[in-house]
């Protein structure tokens, strides 16, 4: 049985053969062999939010349908476009606390590889299908396009999978750990985390509106929300 590299340079674009066709550019390649490894991904491959313990050597030499998550994507794809296709200046994207950009969620016409994933952001209990909460997320930067394995997609700019930046509740002294905040004046969000197995995550993020929060919140919780600064004249 083909490994999954040797499936995925010949899964929809014939890879090998548009590297002989002199005409075709760089970029053109990368975008070929980008389509065939989601594709490849979509029909093999189950994601998960949590670090894998495959390689990403492993990945593609194996045949197996296995799990992964976005930074061994990210690590797999970023071998191929090196080894396979010789591309030079493939640089690492991160979205996380070093570039503000961390626990962030999705804009949700952004969809996971993984058809069984369709996020783990929704309205109070659910269904869990307006966005993709990421911590960290990973993908690739070349020749000014960014590749986004996980979520199958190339954009513009760094932030554009974007929709909210999610902010701790509480002060530098005292917060909480599973309650974040987004949004500007009154259309401002609150969410909280609940420990729930959804394809793809073993957390959810359910959203509150402002006029909501009071009620549904302990007197503990909303002692800190409302030490949050931005928040004060809202709650």
């Amino acid at each position: 049985m083909a490994s999954a590299r040797e499936s995925i340079l010949c899964f929809k674009h014939d890879i090998p053969a548009m590297q002989k066709d002199g005409g075709i550019s760089k970029m053109l390649l990368a975008d070929a062999l980008f389509e065939n490894f989601v594709e490849y991904a979509s029909a093999n491959w189950d994601y998960i939010a949590e670090a894998s313990n495959l390689s990403a050597d492993a990945l593609l030499a194996s045949a197996d349908h296995n799990r992964v998550d976005c930074a061994k994507l990210r690590e797999a794809l970023k071998k191929m476009f090196e080894q396979d296709l010789g591309l030079e200046g493939v640089s690492n994207a991160t979205l996380d606390s070093s570039n503000k950009c961390g626990h962030f969620i999705t804009k949700p016409d952004f969809h996971c590889f993984d058809p069984k994933v369709n996020g783990n952001v929704g309205n109070q209990g659910g269904p869990f299908n307006l966005g993709c909460f990421f911590t960290t997320h990973y993908f690739l930067k070349y020749a000014g396009k960014y590749y986004d394995a996980c979520m199958a997609a190339t954009y513009r700019s760094e932030e554009e999978p974007i929709l909210h930046k999610t902010r701790k509740v509480g002060t530098a002294a005292a917060g909480l750990e599973n309650v974040r905040w987004a949004g500007t004046g009154k259309a401002t969000i609150l969410l909280r985390s609940t420990p729930k197995n959804v394809p793809g995550f073993n957390k959810v993020w359910e959203i509150f509106k402002l006029d909501e929060v009071k009620r549904i919140f302990s007197k503990p919780e909303l002692k800190v929300i409302q030490t949050t600064p931005e928040l004060q004249s809202l709650i």
